[in-house]
């Protein structure tokens, strides 16, 4: 690069955005599974702490992928039915379309990869929906059945600022003729090991205004630290044409 170049940043997508944040609760969870690898794991005589420590984190990785994959079949399982609505599904995919019919009850657009050059990012949303001049952004996660079935926090700030810079991209997409849709927020939480619970949560119309505000700074902190030219939607601090709801 050149004496006076302007650097370029590729534009970045919603999750290489978020991976900003510090996550307490996926390190308070990475934690927890390294103590439990520890507990089951006998260290041997003359092991260095080296030696055991990998043993550790050989058994962490092991047992993430096999979440990992568990994970990306149960998502793949309910975004295919929710936009086909194609059967035999898994109960799980079932369990999800019944839960979601009360905010719609058709065909959703899921994993429809989208751009916003003014605003500089671009993300794939799970699944949404138009109903009657509304909008519904959905995002599933798969979660240990047990702690879907319990009181358990599961839903966290970031979770909304992906849902909300995903809405944002989906109402850019739409026609910008007539009135801003009302956009309405919600996390899906799917039992990944068997059964079908599942827990939606709802975002209120200030927490999703919120969790906008809080994104479009994160993905400004990106560009500045990065030297490289702000968006023109983010330097001048654009509203997204819609209108946020109480999902």
């Amino acid at each position: 690069m050149g004496a006076g170049s302007v650097p370029v940043l590729r534009i970045p997508s919603v999750s290489a955005v978020l991976k900003l944040l510090a996550r307490e609760e996926l390190e308070r969870w990475n934690l927890r599974r390294h103590v439990v690898a520890a507990s089951r794991i006998e260290r041997v005589d003359g092991e260095s702490d080296i030696a055991y420590a990998t043993r550790i984190e050989r058994e962490v990785e092991a047992a993430q992928g096999v979440s990992r994959r568990e994970g990306i079949e149960l998502h793949r399982s309910v975004t295919s039915y929710l936009s086909s609505r194609k059967e035999p599904a898994a109960s799980q995919a079932l369990a999800v379309a019944a839960r979601l019919a009360p905010y719609f009850d058709g065909a959703w657009t899921t994993e429809h990869p989208l751009r916003s050059a003014a605003l500089g990012y671009n993300g794939t949303p799970d699944a949404w929906a138009s109903v009657d001049g509304a909008l519904v952004v959905a995002d599933i996660k798969g979660k240990p059945g047990a702690d879907v079935t319990s009181g358990k926090r599961l839903a966290y700030d970031q979770q909304s600022m992906q849902l909300a810079a995903y809405a944002v991209l989906v109402a850019g997409s739409l026609d910008a003729q007539g009135a801003p849709p009302d956009v309405r927020l919600v996390n899906v939480f799917v039992a990944r090991d068997g059964g079908d619970a599942v827990r939606l949560h709802p975002w209120t119309a200030r927490e999703a205004s919120r969790a906008w505000r809080q994104f479009r700074a994160i993905l400004a902190y990106l560009y500045i630290s990065s030297e490289a030219p702000v968006p023109p939607g983010l330097a001048a601090a654009q509203a997204p044409r819609l209108t946020w709801a109480d999902a």
